[in-house]
């Protein structure tokens, strides 16, 4: 059995990026596409917040950034 180092395996993969993040694009163009069909004014809103939630998910996965990827730089800002 080889007991590989945790640091030789890839964090993060270009194709599980590919697939995740336009899994939850489309997710997104789903749960929009009702939102457009709704009749009450909640549901619409409702439906809107949460595919835009998951179109900037499905975004931040393809281009790996937060809180996917690189965390912003909180100390910078702070110290300024």
């Amino acid at each position: 059995m080889d007991n590989k180092d945790s640091s030789e395996t890839p964090k993060d993969c270009l194709s599980c990026r590919i697939i995740g993040g336009s899994s939850l694009i489309l997710c997104s163009a789903y749960v929009f596409s009702f939102g457009i069909r709704a009749k009450s004014r909640n549901a619409k809103i409702s439906s809107f917040l949460f595919a835009s939630s998951l179109g900037y998910t499905g975004f931040a996965r393809l281009v790996d950034i937060f809180p996917f990827g690189k965390k912003p730089d909180v100390e910078n800002v702070t110290n300024s």
